[in-house]
């Protein structure tokens, strides 16, 4: 881990500056970037053994169906704006 955090500590704070440290974030937002972090620090995010990836990072490259939660997180939150707004779907219905 030692070695990411020198090949990448200027692409996390580039790049993730508004993400709160620990529980593997820093890494999982590395990851949702990877087209734009540097060649060092990519190398070193591919070196990391599976076993001691982050949820986010050893599912990269697949698409998940979000969680219960996270659905009716977005459901509540789109009942008190009103609704979708003209021209979107709603989170909860997202492919009609």
């Amino acid at each position: 881990m030692q070695a990411i955090a020198q090949a990448c500590r200027a692409d996390g704070q580039r790049l993730c500056n508004g993400v709160q440290p620990g529980g593997g974030r820093i890494l999982a937002c590395l990851n949702q970037q990877i087209e734009r972090v540097s060649v060092p620090c990519r190398d070193a995010l591919a070196a990391l053994p599976q076993q001691a990836r982050p949820m986010s990072l050893s599912t990269a490259g697949t698409t998940a169906a979000p969680s219960a939660f996270a659905v009716e997180r977005r459901r509540r939150a789109t009942a008190r704006r009103g609704g979708p707004r003209a021209g979107q779907r709603s989170p909860a219905d997202p492919g009609r």
